[in-house]
């Protein structure tokens, strides 16, 4: 079930196997295996794949209205609505050096309107040709608190991209985790039967693995039915482990993936197949 529910948010997201993948740092297939249900996430992996799919999900417009974010964005301007206050406050001090670019059979600069004329297929990066247009911006509107031709899905359109992203990345992540929860107790899809009952009679559909996963979701949800962010366990460089532990019958009967133990025939195919990668044989 949890596959299903992971490849159904994936693809509804717009999400390609192959981005999830690079995102979660797994190869490919072995996504496609936890989505088919032939494999079974960890704990842990499942929180990255959910994770990973709200950070490459997109800013869309119930995201953009429920988070407010049109109080985040840069102030969207238009060259030529700023030329007449850039015009009053500057034009001592660009009419000389403007009038100096100007080829001979070129009119000289003396008016707002002339100015207008000269500019009027520039847009904010050409203008930027004149530090006084910069410094005039910045002014009125903040460092990098301005643009053009603004776009609410490119976080490149708010001043702070990285607030933005972390406000959108855990909308996306509380969405995702309150359906996973009601994926298991929604016991409206069958009549007579109560939240608590539906719920019970699901829960003993499910594998070990994914009962696991079940429970975690539910440690991490509030009474207000928002969730915490889970806590990823901090790789620990200085516990190594050498696959030469063919050698130990007892060490290998404690390894396992996908919850299955892994023999003696695992291990060696396992120090095969690196060697091979390590040494290109």
């Amino acid at each position: 079930m949890i596959g299903t529910y992971l490849k159904d948010l994936r693809k509804r997201q717009n999400i390609k196997v192959v981005e999830l993948a690079k995102s979660v740092q797994v190869s490919q297939p072995y996504i496609s295996n936890i989505e088919n249900e032939k494999r079974y996430p960890t704990k842990e992996l499942f929180f990255k794949i959910i994770l990973s799919i709200a950070e490459l999900s997109p800013i869309n417009y119930d995201v953009y209205f429920e988070l407010d974010l049109s109080d985040e964005k840069k102030e969207e301007i238009y060259v030529p609505d700023t030329l007449p206050e850039f015009w009053e406050k500057y034009s001592s001090r660009i009419l000389e050096e403007l009038n100096e670019r100007l080829d001979d059979d070129e009119g000289e600069i003396r008016s707002l309107e002339d100015f207008s004329d000269y500019v009027s297929s520039w847009n904010l990066e050409d203008m930027s040709v004149f530090p006084e247009y910069t410094e005039f911006l910045d002014s009125k509107y903040g460092v990098n608190g301005y643009g053009e031709h603004l776009n609410h899905e490119d976080y490149s359109s708010y001043p702070d991209s990285e607030y933005v992203k972390g406000m959108v990345v855990d909308y996306w992540y509380q969405r995702f985790l309150t359906e996973f929860v009601e994926y298991f107790e929604d016991s409206s899809i069958i009549d007579g039967i109560s939240k608590a009952e539906y719920t019970e009679i699901m829960l003993n559909t499910l594998t070990d693995q994914e009962l696991e996963i079940y429970s975690a979701v539910k440690a991490l949800q509030h009474k207000t039915g928002t969730f915490d962010r889970y806590r990823f366990k901090e790789l620990d460089k200085t516990k190594l482990t050498d696959l030469n532990i063919i050698d130990d019958p007892e060490v290998i009967h404690k390894l396992t993936l996908d919850g299955k133990s892994l023999s003696s025939t695992d291990i060696v195919a396992l120090q095969n197949t690196i060697n091979g990668i390590r040494y290109n044989r």
